[in-house]
C-alpha cells in the first residue's frame, strides 16, 4: 500500500512517536463515520510539495514516501487516530439524539408526574379541565344534572320550583341532626328521621368535606375562581358547585413562585395570594389525621344508617323503607345522584395534587380512582404534605 515512512536514520530516535505526530503528513484526517477504515491514505499535492521542500533543506525530520505493508508504523497510528475520531463523532450523534427527545418530552414541571399504570389508564383517563372539550363536556353534565334533579317532573318527588313544605322540613332537620352531633348529645332535641335516609345524607356531606383536602389549589387559579367558595358551596349544594369549579378551575400541578422578605438578616418565604380563612383551612387538612378522620367519620354514617335507632328494624325491613323513600322523595334521590357522580369525579383533583407533592404512587391514584369516597380519604392520609414554608403567608412574618 501507498504509505508514508521516516527514513532509516531517524527510526531508531527517543523521540519518534513525538516527532511523528507533529509531522505535516499526520494532518490528513479521515472521513467522521465511515463503517470500515481505509487502507491506504494517499499523499496530496500539498504534501508532496511539503516533502520536497523538507528534502531540499535537510530538514531532520526529512521522509520519504515508500511503499510498506500494512504492518507500517505510520499505517497503525493513522488508523488509531481514526478511531478515536470515530467514537468521539458516535457520541456526539447520541447525544445529539438524546437532546432530541429531550425536545419531545414533557417538560420539566411534569417531571413528577405520578406514573400511572396501564390498568388506571384503562379504567379511567388522565382529566385535564383546561380544554374546551372537557369544559363543554362537564357543562353538558351541569345542566343534565340541573334538569334531572331540580327541575324535571318525573323524578321521584316535587320539582324544587315547587318550593314542596315537606322537602323544606327534611332539609332543615337533616341539617340540625348535622354530623350526628345532636342525636348524640342532646336526643331528646334531635328531630327523628329514618336512620337510613339520614345516614345517606350524613355520608354525602363526610364526602363533599373531603374536597377540602385540596384547598391549596386556591394559590394557583386565576380568573377570580374561588376555590373556597366552591368548596363551601359543595358542602351545601353537592353538585350545583362542585361541577362548575372543575370547570372552572386551572389545572395547577405546583404551587405558584414565592416572594421572601428580609427578616433577621435572612430571606423568609411569603405568599400573599391566599386569605387567612384559607390558610387557616390549609392547616387543618394538611394535617395528617384529616385523612383518617373524615373517613371514620363516613364509615361511622353508614352504620348508622344500618344500625341507628333500633326500633326502625333489621336490615330487611330497613332496606324495605328505603327504598320507598327513594321513589317518593326528591332530596333522597337526588342525594343518590350527587353519590354517582361524586363516585365518578372525585379523583378529578389527585393527579395535581400529587404533583404538587412529587408524590409518585400510581397504586395510590387507582385506590383514589376506583374506590368510592374511602379510595379519597385512604389518598389524604399517604399523601405526603406540603412544606409549610411553601405555605407561610405574609402576615405571619412581618
Amino acid at each position: 500500500h501507498s504509505m508514508l515512512a521516516l527514513s532509516p536514520a531517524i527510526l531508531p530516535g527517543p523521540n519518534f512517536h513525538t516527532q511523528l505526530q507533529s509531522s505535516p503528513f499526520m494532518s490528513l484526517k479521515p472521513p467522521l463515520l465511515l463503517s470500515q477504515p481505509p487502507n491506504h491514505y494517499p499523499l496530496s499535492s500539498r504534501h508532496h510539495n511539503s516533502l520536497k521542500m523538507m528534502k531540499k533543506k535537510r530538514h531532520p525530520m526529512a521522509v520519504t514516501a515508500i511503499l510498506l505493508d500494512d504492518s507500517c508504523c505510520v499505517n497503525r497510528i493513522r488508523q488509531q487516530r481514526w478511531q478515536r475520531q470515530r467514537q468521539r463523532n458516535i457520541v456526539v450523534v447520541k447525544a445529539r439524539q438524546s437532546s432530541s427527545r429531550e425536545d419531545h418530552s414533557p417538560s420539566s414541571t411534569d417531571a413528577s408526574v405520578p406514573s400511572r399504570s396501564s390498568v388506571g389508564r384503562l379504567l379511567l383517563p388522565q382529566f385535564s379541565g383546561d380544554n374546551a372539550a372537557t369544559k363543554f363536556t362537564l357543562g353538558l353534565l351541569w345542566v343534565s344534572y340541573l334538569w334531572f334533579v331540580l327541575l324535571t317532573p318525573n323524578a321521584p318527588g316535587s320539582p324544587a320550583t315547587s318550593l314542596d313544605p315537606h322537602d323544606l322540613k327534611e332539609a332543615i332537620e337533616l341539617s340540625i341532626n348535622f354530623w350526628f352531633v345532636t342525636p348524640i348529645l342532646l336526643p331528646q332535641l334531635a328531630p327523628v328521621i329514618h336512620p337510613a335516609f339520614e345516614g345517606l345524607f350524613e355520608t354525602l356531606v363526610t364526602w363533599s368535606v373531603l374536597y377540602f383536602g385540596f384547598i391549596t389549589e386556591a394559590r394557583s387559579q386565576k380568573n377570580g375562581v374561588s376555590t373556597l367558595g366552591f368548596l363551601i358551596g359543595s358542602s351545601f349544594l353537592t353538585n350545583i358547585f362542585f361541577i362548575p369549579y372543575l370547570a372552572l378551575r386551572t389545572s395547577a400541578p405546583s404551587l405558584p413562585s414565592q416572594r421572601s422578605i428580609k427578616k433577621g438578616g435572612n430571606n423568609v418565604p411569603i405568599n400573599d395570594d391566599v386569605t387567612s380563612l384559607e390558610e387557616r383551612v390549609e392547616n387543618i387538612v394538611e394535617n395528617k389525621y384529616f385523612g383518617p378522620t373524615v373517613g371514620a367519620m363516613a364509615a361511622f354514617s353508614i352504620f348508622w344508617g344500618l344500625f341507628g335507632r333500633p326500633e326502625y328494624g333489621d336490615l330487611s325491613q330497613r332496606a324495605t323503607e328505603f327504598l320507598e323513600i327513594l321513589k317518593n322523595d326528591r332530596l333522597a334521590y337526588s342525594f343518590l345522584v350527587d353519590m354517582g357522580i361524586f363516585a365518578v369525579l372525585q379523583s378529578w383533583m389527585v393527579p395535581d395534587d400529587m404533583r404538587r407533592r412529587n408524590f409518585d404512587a400510581p397504586l395510590v391514584l387507582l385506590v383514589a380512582r376506583l374506590v368510592p369516597l374511602f379510595g379519597l380519604a385512604y389518598y389524604m392520609s399517604v399523601r405526603p404534605p406540603i412544606p409549610q414554608s411553601l405555605l407561610q403567608k405574609k402576615n405571619d412574618v412581618e
